[in-house]
């Protein structure tokens, strides 16, 4: 550049001139050398920050995936608590069918559906209740349960005595029969 101010302006060029030249043109212009160095620098930003804006992008999809997958287990947790809420509620309503099933036998049911029927248990202890409703059914219903069988007796047929046949030869058992005699 120098050169060609010389060639164009002759002797009037000189070296202050030439320092006041380069000064000013340094105010102006920047260096080929130092414009791609800058430019290199900016790409390599550039591209530093296209890096970071996907890896944040991609944060915040995963982020987005994060809190749906969250939601869908706080919607199955909720209703996996519902169903064990449910099942839990069939189990204590079986044990407790079961219980009253087993107190209506002891106390003598013939039928249990037709016992059942005739007993009330809503209530907030429906054991206690069918307890006593049992008690008053056996007085006001007394053909629903089984009498119970007097000692000494077999079914229908009363016994004067127990009869220990264990020692007893078949015709001995035999004749006992034929006479009417139970054993």
């Amino acid at each position: 550049m120098i050169e060609f101010l010389k060639q164009a302006f002759g002797d009037a060029v000189t070296d202050e001139i030439i320092t006041n030249f380069k000064s000013e043109l340094g105010k102006k212009f920047v260096a080929k050398a130092d414009y791609n160095t800058k430019r290199d620098e900016l790409k390599n930003m550039q591209s530093e920050f296209d890096d970071f804006k996907l890896q944040a992008e991609g944060a915040q999809a995963r982020a987005a995936e994060a809190d749906k997958l969250s939601e869908q287990l706080s919607a199955l947790q909720k209703k996996y608590d519902e169903h064990v809420s449910v099942l839990n509620g069939k189990l204590e309503q079986v044990k407790l069918e079961n219980d009253i099933s087993g107190l209506i036998r002891r106390c003598g049911g013939k039928n249990e559906k037709a016992v059942r029927a005739l007993l009330d248990l809503n209530s907030d202890n429906p054991m206690e209740t069918a307890a006593q409703q049992l008690d008053l059914l056996k007085s006001s219903d007394p053909y629903l349960f089984d009498a119970p069988t007097p000692a000494g007796t077999k079914g229908n047929f009363p016994r004067n005595e127990a009869v220990q046949t264990g020692t007893m030869t078949y015709s001995q058992m035999m004749r006992m029969e034929a006479n009417n005699q139970n054993f």
